[in-house]
């Protein structure tokens, strides 16, 4: 009734029903020269980095008092300050200074952290969170049987639902190959991938999102990921970083992954005094069964598990809104899509066609281009991260994409993108391998010895009788059966007939004498 009465006093005015409680100020009893005393302590020695107590700081403020009542800056009543007085002068800072101060603005960043209810989606493929985690277990080869180690996840969710829209397994790292992955198939349709593994439920996202919320990491900044998103018509947002906050939906699901059954081959960390068992020795698991493995937990687990705040499943959220505001659909065929989400680059039209990674690149229609503009013209390149057995090139005038086959199709044909990188690498340290220098320096010293013997001092007649001995030919040289500069056999320097002894009849002579007259 008091209320009552004082709202129809007021004018029915809601700010007579405020307990004025909260609006008095009591006054301070402290003089203005023991204020400021607190503030510079509270400022040199509890306000820092290096994060000191406030008992610290209390005792550096008994001394600053004592020394002032010493010099006669204040009186002696005024030199007792309590301890609570000091609490409330640190409580009066505002939080998010106050941790600034003392751990950093990254740190208040996360103590003071809220969420605002401004730009949360209201429907299904509005926003799409990327993100990348490496897999806890370790695999092993479908083929050898040999461990492969420790695979990474690149996962696409819907921020409205927290409904997976789609997952990209891969042994490379974080990079746009994985992006690609997952872009693709967040867009493609998967009833086909869902009956051939036999699963219960249907995986119901396809199309293109509208927004993707992604970190700072070198691959959404990267030119080909912008390109991506611009070829889709889809919004990019990149988080603050250290604010994992603003994608919440996909590192919860990172958390949930530690929740498998998955036993054998697990990557823990170490604790003293417990026995660990190597996860390279007890991996059991094939990749294959891993990706078949969390294709089941996205599809017929994750999807099914009740979400207490909204009081649904993401199955139930996600297929509701899609029923109500359909996805926007992928308008080309699946070509376009390779192209829309290709991995690209300018490259330099020469002479020879185009070279990407050292494997060249030709087409009959680079033709128009070179009579108009010549070469050494960057044109933009797209290629699929999965097969780089064709590359596509835009025209700069017309816009139009045209399509290069690599020469090498044998070696190019199926071979992904980083694996011809890795390949590079191998051979680019094989080639640098200490053995190997070691070989050429061999070599090049051999070479040394060779030019000296060959530049050395002779006469004329000797190095023409040389050439002779070793039978110098071109024939020889080209088809590569010169021999090395050996000492002649007797067979080359005396003739056959003067060596054979043949057992000849002695011819019989008559005997004459030669009489003097």
């Amino acid at each position: 009734m008091l209320w009552a009465r004082k709202y129809q006093k007021s004018g029915m005015n809601p700010l007579a029903l405020v307990d004025r409680h909260r609006l008095r100020h009591s006054p301070r009893r402290i003089q203005e020269a023991v204020e400021k005393l607190i503030w510079k302590v509270l400022k040199r020695s509890y306000f820092t980095t290096e994060c000191r107590s406030l008992q610290y700081a209390y005792d550096d403020l008994k001394r600053e008092l004592k020394f002032a009542q010493e010099n006669r800056l204040i009186q002696s009543e005024e030199a007792v300050v309590a301890y609570a007085t000091l609490q409330r002068r640190v409580k009066s800072v505002d939080m998010y200074w106050r941790v600034a101060s003392r751990e950093g603005i990254a740190r208040a960043r996360i103590v003071c952290r809220t969420a605002f209810p401004d730009g949360l989606p209201t429907v299904a493929m509005a926003q799409a969170q990327i993100d990348h985690t490496p897999l806890n277990w370790v695999v092993i080869c479908d083929r050898t049987g040999l461990p492969l180690g420790r695979p990474l996840l690149t996962v696409a969710i819907c921020a409205y639902s927290g409904y997976i829209l789609g997952f990209y397994l891969s042994f490379y790292g974080p990079g746009v190959s994985s992006v690609s992955g997952v872009l693709r198939n967040v867009i493609r349709v998967k009833d086909d991938m869902v009956a051939h593994a036999g699963l219960k439920h249907q995986w119901l996202s396809f199309g293109l999102p509208d927004e993707l919320v992604v970190d700072n990491g070198l691959e959404f900044h990267s030119f080909a990921f912008k390109t991506m998103a611009m070829a889709l018509g889809t919004d990019i947002t990149y988080c603050r970083v250290r604010t994992p906050w603003l994608k919440p939906h996909v590192e919860r699901f990172f958390s949930t992954l530690n929740t498998l059954t998955l036993l054998k081959g697990r990557v823990t960390k170490t604790v003293a005094n417990v026995m660990r068992i190597d996860p390279y020795k007890d991996a059991a698991i094939t990749f294959s069964d891993l990706v078949k493995g969390l294709l089941m937990f996205c599809v017929d687990v994750h999807a099914h598990e009740p979400n207490w705040n909204k009081m649904a499943t993401p199955f139930e959220l996600f297929a509701e809104s899609i029923a109500r505001t359909p996805p926007v659909a992928f308008p080309n065929d699946l070509e376009q899509l390779t192209l829309a989400t290709g991995m690209s680059k300018e490259l330099t039209l020469s002479q020879g066609g185009i070279q990407m990674l050292g494997l060249p690149y030709g087409c009959v229609d680079f033709k128009t281009i070179v009579n108009k503009h010549g070469h050494g013209l960057k044109v933009m390149c797209k290629w699929d991260p999965d097969d780089i057995s064709t590359l596509y090139v835009r025209d700069p005038d017309s816009l139009a994409w045209y399509t290069a086959e690599c020469r090498w199709k044998s070696y190019a044909q199926g071979l992904s993108y980083n694996q011809h990188r890795l390949i590079r690498e191998f051979r680019r340290r094989d080639l640098k391998s200490p053995e190997r220098e070691e070989s050429l320096l061999e070599s090049r010293l051999a070479l040394h010895n060779h030019w000296l013997d060959s530049t050395s001092s002779r006469g004329r007649a000797d190095a023409l009788k040389a050439g002779r001995y070793q039978d110098l030919t071109s024939h020889k040289v080209l088809s590569g059966t010169a021999s090395e500069p050996a000492a002649p056999s007797i067979a080359q320097l005396v003739a056959p007939a003067e060596i054979t002894l043949e057992d000849a009849e002695v011819p019989s002579f008559d005997s004459f004498s030669f009489a003097s007259a």
